[in-house]
């Protein structure tokens, strides 16, 4: 094939924006769409359906893009954009500290993080070349860690200003905002006034502020209002990361979550979300369950024995994905003698073990989907079917989400429309980022493209077998380049790191 090939791609059109699909001709030229022509304003009878290159605007690759840069799960996917540094957590700034601790966990990838600042970073990722185009936030906690301020308490005045100059630091050499995990240590010991004092540069300079916030389960309505009450305050652009209410028995506060972000709206606050079409939910397991900030051993197993009371088929519900215990990888936790005994000793073991929880609705998921603000979010790093990136189980939404989100809730008959569905992926994402090159079919747009087929299209990644590239996409463009065809990834990785 030949990969500045002109005058050539010719399918029906889904240009991101959410108007009717329509069979036309696109010409591409230095990477860019040059002239669009419009054969006919009803869709063609043919399986090509071409649309702007998908958005991951919740990821978390920022150590694997430099250990994997073809980003292969991403791009067999169509995702050909990818937003890391969520959830409070990004690759730097690092200190001497920190390089030395995230170099441990980094050792048997061979990755050596030797960087300081944002910028730093940025350009060690512009060397790696990596497929898919790179957004990057900065993460809150990663600052906090960075300003050595400790873990158990909230930032003092002199702290908070400190991070309030990092913050403006890392946006001036690219951030496209800031991302905070107050759910996660170090973040969930800031309070209020250090979160507004390192978003104020960020509402200055018309950055994002994507928050994971501090309860999604028993408190999520308390935790949601918190962060709103943030955007609010501070006039910032917000963006509600993986809305969800985890627990069977916060299932019924879906629609107080959604009165809640459809009241800021009306009050003037800039609000949007995004979320991965699964019900079960991925994190560490020492978080999952809500012992992040508890250090004794004796201590987690009676936090254990107590969910166990309220739920004795709670642990069914988990199973391991990551873990130096290597026979419970892959595995659901149930058939245990003493759970309590058992998932302490699996913590003991690897603190940073990290699992799958079914703790979400589907009903909510479809509800959530419903509003026209909400993006899709992988909420996952790059793997791959071969290699370091292979050796642990991962969530099958690594492989999956995008197809997943196009043929289980896009079409005829379904929840959306298939141009809508579209736009939730591109344009939507694109401007929460103050993207305007990208996310549209669009002269004088960067040539970002997904070719594929509706009725074909299709994850095929499971718990069982996580690690499956879906079906149904025929091209994906990346910057006016060929990165994928008829499911094999070619040589050529023309992504670029994006600095907002």
């Amino acid at each position: 094939m030949n990969n500045e090939r002109l005058n050539n791609l010719q399918g029906n059109i889904i240009d991101g924006s959410g108007r009717k699909i329509f069979f036309g001709k696109l010409s591409i030229e230095n990477g860019k769409i040059t002239d669009i022509s419009e054969i006919s304003s009803e869709r063609h009878e043919c399986s090509d359906y071409i649309a702007p290159g998908f958005i991951d605007i919740h990821s978390h690759g920022d150590h694997f893009l430099l250990i994997d840069p073809s980003a292969a799960s991403k791009i067999q996917q169509g995702v050909t954009t990818d937003v890391i540094g969520n959830c409070g957590y990004s690759a730097a700034p690092i200190n001497s500290n920190m390089r030395e601790r995230r170099g441990r966990g980094l050792e048997r990838f061979k990755l050596k993080p030797n960087w300081e600042s944002f910028g730093d970073y940025l350009q060690r990722l512009e060397e790696a070349q990596p497929a898919v185009n790179v957004c990057a936030l900065v993460g809150h906690g990663t600052l906090r860690t960075y300003a050595g301020i400790p873990e158990t308490r909230a930032a003092t005045p002199k702290e908070r200003l400190s991070n309030l100059h990092a913050v403006k630091k890392a946006l001036e050499e690219g951030a496209f905002g800031l991302s905070t995990g107050t759910f996660y240590v170090p973040g969930s010991s800031a309070d209020k006034l250090e979160l507004l004092d390192s978003l104020t540069p960020v509402s200055d300079m018309k950055r994002l502020y994507a928050a994971h916030i501090r309860n999604e389960s028993d408190f999520v309505v308390e935790s949601l209002y918190e962060a709103i009450d943030i955007a609010r305050i501070v006039k910032v652009k917000f963006q509600y990361s993986h809305i969800k209410a985890w627990g069977y028995q916060n299932w019924n506060k879906a629609n107080k979550i959604l009165e809640l972000i459809k009241n800021g709206i009306e009050s003037g606050i800039d609000i949007s979300t995004d979320l991965y079409p699964y019900d079960s939910a991925a994190t560490e397991l020492i978080s999952g369950m809500g012992v992040q900030n508890i250090k004794s051993i004796d201590e987690i197993k009676n936090h254990i024995q107590e969910l166990l009371s309220k739920d004795p088929y709670w642990n069914h519900r988990i199973r391991i994905l990551s873990s130096k215990v290597e026979n419970f990888r892959g595995k659901r936790l149930f058939n245990l003698k003493n759970p309590a005994e058992e998932i302490a000793r699996i913590l003991e073991a690897d603190p940073h073990t990290s699992a799958a929880f079914e703790e979400l609705s589907y009903k909510n998921i479809d509800k959530f989907i419903s509003q026209h603000i909400t993006a899709i979010g992988s909420d996952s790093s790059n793997r791959y079917i071969v290699g370091s990136l292979y050796e642990d189980f991962s969530h099958p939404r690594a492989f999956g989400t995008f197809p997943r989100f196009i043929s289980k809730y896009t079409g005829e008959g379904k929840l959306l429309s298939l141009e809508e569905g579209i736009r939730r992926v591109t344009s939507l994402p694109a401007e929460r980022l103050g993207l305007t090159d990208r996310g549209l079919i669009k002269i004088g747009m960067s040539a970002d493209l997904v070719i594929f087929d509706p009725s074909k299209i299709k994850d095929k990644a499971t718990f069982q077998y996580p690690k499956k590239f879906p079906i149904g996409i025929k091209e994906v463009w990346v910057n006016g380049k060929v990165a994928v065809q008829n499911g094999i990834i070619n040589e050529v990785r023309n992504g670029k790191v994006l600095r907002a």
